[in-house]
């Protein structure tokens, strides 16, 4: 009797184990999958809909042509940089949704520093909380995901790791900007 409940004992153990090791390969499987999931040139972004930070609805539809994405505050300082001095509506002539990803913002922080100063620029930020709209978008670490589309479909996908370069692929006239280093 004693044998057959260690043996009983010893199978639920390897149940429980074996489930658990069901359930972390499901989980693993499934984010490696999403994770290279990625949208890649020839692809169809899907349209959305997000706020900004002046809390209007901003678009990324058949109308936009370029996408800027950043994920992390590396990449903001490059684009606080490539939009220095220049006009407002500049982003919107040229049909650009910037988009930046909160998620991984602390809460207070987002709502006493981040957003608030972001409400100081005059261009629409489009804020992406939860990066369920915006987590097939590739991005690099420091960097600027520029998306180049034509009706949604994805042209060509480019990374800067400096606001010249931002600029100069927007085609932006920033007169008398120097690099970044210089006015400091």
């Amino acid at each position: 009797m004693s044998l057959k409940v260690s043996t009983l004992r010893s199978g639920s153990e390897w149940s429980c184990v074996g489930y658990a090791a069901a359930t972390l390969l499901a989980f693993f499987s499934g984010f490696s999958a999403a994770a290279s999931d990625f949208y890649d040139t020839g692809d169809r972004v899907e349209a959305i809909e997000l706020v900004d930070q002046h809390g209007e609805t901003g678009t990324v539809d058949r109308a936009t042509r370029v996408v800027l994405l950043v994920r992390d505050r590396f990449a903001s300082e490059i684009l606080k940089e490539a939009f220095d001095e220049i006009e407002a509506s500049a982003l919107a002539a040229r049909n650009v949704a910037y988009i930046t990803d909160l998620s991984g913002t602390p809460l207070m922080a987002k709502n006493l520093f981040v957003i608030p100063g972001m409400r100081l620029k005059e261009y629409s930020i489009l804020l992406d909380s939860e990066p369920v709209k915006t987590g097939r978008y590739p991005s690099k670490g420091g960097q600027v995901t520029l998306l180049f589309l034509e009706d949604l479909e994805i042209k060509r996908i480019t990374y800067a790791t400096a606001g010249s370069k931002v600029a100069e692929l927007l085609e932006l006239d920033r007169p008398g900007a120097g690099s970044f280093a210089e006015r400091e």
